[in-house]
Parts: structure tokens; sequence; C-alpha cells
């Protein structure tokens, strides 16, 4: 019986011996490999907001403007008519701007911000957050040899990838809730 209690024991102590070598590789390797690349993540957000903060997005584009604004009675999507919002794509669109990432950042060449595309803006957007925050970003040119697109971005020119466009699409008929039979919008 000795011999047993002793091995038990000895198997105790390494599962304890184990627990803690394991504890101690996660609490100072792993967490602080997360945490740094948690914020550099969160650095090469352009956009960095959480969707649910957002009362308002305007996306002006050649004279032509589309807000979607925050209201008691949900979203609801303005350009050249007005009227209710689908939430799941408002969802779906927030979504895909706050994870937009700059693939780089590049200093203004010889030709300044013209060079870019960027003096002036192809279209600027802006996010309106909960607290009176604003964010801006100034959407510029693309680069004809891999597509990707100039942002000016917290005073930043910016590469965005090429699938950036898709993001900032803020197409009011993709937005708008369809009409309902009764010849109305659905709300």
């Amino acid at each position: 019986m000795r011999a047993r209690a002793r091995t038990a024991g000895l198997a105790a102590a390494l599962a304890v011996v184990f627990a803690t070598v394991v504890a101690w590789a996660y609490l100072s390797v792993e967490r602080p490999m997360r945490e740094e690349r948690s914020l550099r993540e969160s650095a090469e957000r352009v956009l960095p907001f959480a969707p649910a903060d957002v009362r308002e997005v305007r996306l002006s584009s050649g004279g032509a403007e589309v807000i979607l604004a925050r209201r008691e009675g949900g979203w609801t999507v303005t350009a050249a008519s007005s009227g209710p919002a689908d939430p799941e794509a408002v969802e779906a669109c927030l979504e895909r701007l706050a994870a937009l990432r700059r693939r780089a950042v590049v200093p203004p060449g010889d030709g300044g911000l013209a060079g870019f595309g960027l003096d002036p803006p192809r279209a600027r957007l802006s996010v309106s957050l909960d607290g009176g925050r604003r964010l801006s970003l100034d959407i510029g040119g693309d680069n004809p040899f891999d597509h990707t697109l100039f942002a000016l971005a917290g005073g930043e020119v910016v590469v965005l990838p090429a699938g950036a466009r898709a993001a900032l699409a803020l197409d009011p008929s993709r937005l708008a809730l369809p009409p309902s039979p009764d010849g109305g919008n659905r709300g």
C-alpha cells in the first residue's frame, strides 16, 4: 500500500509542477504576445471604432452624400431620398469599416497629397461616435499596379488593400429596406 501511495503522491506532485510550468508559460509568454498582437492590430486599423458606438456615417463623393444615421426607431439612410435602413445591411457595413486595415503608411512625396489623388480627395468618409468623437478618412486615387487605394487618415497617407473599395461603398440601394407589398418601406 505504501508503494501505491508514494506513486500517487509522486504523480500528484508532478501534475502540480506541470500545471505550474504551463501557467508560468502562459502568463509570461503567451499573454504578452497576445497583448502585443492586439495593440499592433489596433494600430493598423484605419478607423478604430466599435460598430455599436456609431451614431452616424457620412460618405461624400462627387457632390453626392450618403448618410446613415441611428435614430430611436433604428437606422435611416439618406441620399437622394431617405427612408429606413436594413439593420443587418448597416451592421455588415459597419463591421467592414471597423475591420478596415492599412497595408502601409507612405510619406508624401514631392507631389504632396495631389500625387495620391488626395488634393482634393475623391471622397470623404466620416464616422460620428457616441460621446461626440468623429473619425474621418479622405479617399484618394488608386495604385494602378496593385489596385490598392490611397487615403488620408489621422494626418498620414495610408495604403488600403484593393478590397477596401467594397468596405467604403455605401450604396443606398443596398442599405435601404425594400418596399413592403403595400407600397411603403418596411420598418
